[in-house]
């Protein structure tokens, strides 16, 4: 009868390997712990989470398209086809967010980027929409981007009214740069600081570190 001896060296070796596959399997069981318990955390179901990720490769995947049809000098035919087929997969601007507005009349804003909609995401020019925001009196600066899928974001920071500038047939509300706001009734100036005459708006700062500084004048 034959017999098979395993030398005392090749026993350990082969308790070492159990033990190393041992400890990956509770190392591979641990990690897998965690994943879960963090991807409990997020507030998205494992489908809403699918649909992100596979947003995010499209939205990748087109974004190189257009840079590298950019850098290549291609006919703007090329880049039009690849804004369709942004469209077609979803991007495009379906939803307009206004943020940051608290005097002004929103609608103001809402008409100047409402022209957006419907527009493929990568045809949508950013810098031109904030240009055109800033050409509006109560809008000291904005921020435009873009929100995938099809999402049009635009943050919103207002200029603070400071004085009411007097002049010959309207009283006007001013920042304390002096830019002139909107009309102003006179029953609605309240205790606010008026000026008037020439060059006044643009001093409204200088005369309210004075009356600080002397609140009787």
């Amino acid at each position: 009868m034959a017999t098979i001896k395993r030398s005392a060296k090749g026993v350990r070796r082969v308790a070492r390997a159990n033990d190393r596959a041992s400890k990956a399997r509770r190392a591979r069981s641990i990690s897998g712990r965690i994943v879960d318990w963090l991807m409990g955390l997020l507030p998205f179901t494992e489908d809403q989470l699918q649909r992100i990720f596979l947003y995010l490769i499209i939205a990748a995947a087109l974004a190189l398209a257009w840079l590298v049809a950019s850098i290549a000098g291609v006919p703007a035919l090329v880049q039009a086809q690849i804004s369709q087929m942004a469209s077609r997969a979803g991007f495009e601007v379906r939803h307009v967010r206004v943020s940051g507005i608290e005097r002004m009349n929103d609608d103001r804003v809402y008409e100047r980027v409402l022209g957006e909609r419907d527009r493929p995401m990568p045809q949508v020019d950013l810098e031109a929409i904030r240009e055109d925001l800033l050409q509006l009196p109560w809008v000291k600066d904005a921020r435009v981007s873009r929100q995938l899928p099809g999402t049009l974001a635009i943050d919103i920071v207002e200029r603070v009214p400071h004085a009411v500038l007097q002049k010959p047939d309207r009283f006007m509300l001013v920042d304390v740069e002096g830019t002139e706001l909107e009309p102003i009734s006179r029953a609605a100036i309240g205790d606010r600081l008026l000026v008037s005459g020439p060059g006044a708006a643009r001093q409204v700062a200088a005369l309210e570190r004075l009356l600080e500084a002397a609140p009787a004048l």
